[in-house]
């Protein structure tokens, strides 16, 4: 069996750890706090359970299977030791303090998938580079979502709703995207080589999906009068949906601007998939089967949430200065970035991922394209 480090107790965590388990490889799993996965650690075992609702040929409809893993452990160290790919299903807000202990870390020749990225890739590539010792052959790649729709169920059990049907697979620098791709199939059936890690994060579907209607439903989300309110199931009236479909449409004219072709996983595929000619990370029917979903709610509680501090500050800003580099005008996402500033009074082009902040923003054009193609001299 093959060994497959799993970091981080979030529900993506959960669902790799099970899944990878399910197709029989030794999965070492990292998890940081002790107290939230208390029964975990105790069992060194997982309920997968599949949705009732499920769709798709992975799995059946209502299935339940109990796992053994190989290591549940807070020790990160002990997870990585030894396993050919690590996988990294956590927020992209995790990312660079994690990556500051994970570097050192590391292991020759090993593969990380960071699942999505928004580009952590290259904030994990710079960080291994600046080790005075740092392991060779390291193949760093991402995805531009989490390859499962899923929550955790229980202290020991975690629901799959969906899986992606289309997963693609970006490694920074570019060059070494095939090693990743061939990696990430083993796993993941519905992998397809992208162009880059950057390709991959200019796909995420976050800054649409969560960031807009959050920001334009600021006043609901903030209000004590109202009862549970959930942006994905009520905040998604005309208004906000032509809101989402401008910020979706500068964001594909970005990609496009970088030479990216399909797909581009546009948000007609998923909000109105009937009307659209192709599918969606997770399928043509992925957003009424998330609705149906009896173990998916998100609210979100309040605006101090990762809809603003994720998708707003890392994916939504990135779209905002790779437009202005690419002098590709973004009225939209631009708007959404700065009325979140304004909510949160947070600058969040300042302290956000921006290409200002990831130091590229002073290459010429051809500069940028060979470094997502070939990474940074050291």
């Amino acid at each position: 069996m093959e060994a497959v480090a799993v970091i981080g107790g979030s529900n993506g965590g959960y669902a790799a750890a099970a899944d990878f388990a399910n197709q029989g490889c030794s999965v070492q799993w990292y998890v940081r706090s002790p107290d939230n996965h208390t029964a975990v650690l105790k069992s060194q075992s997982l309920t997968l359970a599949v949705s009732n609702r499920y769709e798709g040929p992975r799995r059946t409809a209502g299935e339940r299977t109990t796992v053994s893993l190989e290591d549940v452990t807070t020790d990160l160290s002990q997870a990585v030791s030894g396993a050919e790919v690590v996988v990294v299903p956590l927020p992209a807000t995790a990312q660079r303090g994690l990556f500051e202990d994970l570097a050192p870390i590391l292991e020759d020749d090993q593969i990380v998938l960071l699942c999505p990225g928004n580009f952590g890739s290259f904030l994990l590539r710079e960080t291994i580079d600046g080790l005075a010792e740092r392991p060779t052959g390291v193949t760093v790649a991402e995805t531009p979502t989490l390859p499962y729709v899923t929550r955790r169920s229980g202290d020991a059990e975690v629901t799959i709703n969906l899986d992606a049907v289309t997963l693609p697979i970006g490694a920074y620098p570019g060059a070494e995207t095939e090693r990743a791709f061939e990696a990430a199939r083993q796993f993941y059936d519905a992998s397809i080589p992208a162009e880059n890690a950057f390709d991959c994060a200019l796909n995420d579907s976050n800054p649409c999906v969560n960031a807009t209607p959050t920001v334009l439903n600021a006043g609901v989300i903030e209000c004590d009068e109202i009862g549970p309110f959930n942006i994905h199931r009520h905040g998604i009236g005309d208004g906000v949906y032509n809101a989402l479909m401008a910020v979706d449409e500068e964001r594909v004219r970005i990609r496009e601007e970088l030479g990216y072709g399909a797909p581009h996983f546009t948000q007609d595929e998923y909000y109105r998939s009937e009307e659209a000619p192709g599918g969606h990370f997770y399928g043509r029917n992925a957003r009424e089967a998330l609705m149906s979903a009896d173990t998916f709610s998100e609210d979100p509680p309040s605006l101090d949430d990762r809809y603003i501090h994720e998708d707003v500050s890392i994916a939504t800003v990135l779209l905002a200065s790779v437009g202005d580099f690419l002098e590709v005008e973004t009225p939209t996402i631009d708007s959404i970035v700065t009325i979140a500033e304004q909510l949160m009074d947070e600058p969040y082009r300042e302290t956000g991922r921006s290409l200002e902040r990831l130091g590229l923003a002073s290459l010429t054009r051809g500069e940028f394209e060979e470094v997502l193609e070939e990474g940074v001299s050291a």
